[in-house]
């Protein structure tokens, strides 16, 4: 469950602290997990009710951030 009350499912890897995002493009959400440079780590894929499929977009705060992963 996210901070936010979001109910969905991670791979194996996620742990607590990760960032789930969508990706420009993708179809599905990710797991993604801070640096200490300051850049990400892909996780895995992830489902996220109420966010597949452009639902995102939709989130009150929704933000676009760009990132580089590593």
């Amino acid at each position: 469950m996210s901070r936010k009350g979001y109910v969905g499912w991670v791979d194996d890897g996620a742990r607590s602290g990760d960032i789930i995002c969508v990706l420009d493009g993708a179809t599905v959400p990710y797991v993604l997990r801070t640096q200490d440079d300051g850049s990400y780590k892909l996780v895995g894929e992830c489902y996220l009710y109420g966010v597949m499929e452009g639902q995102v977009l939709r989130i009150q705060g929704f933000q676009w951030k760009d990132c580089v992963l590593t």
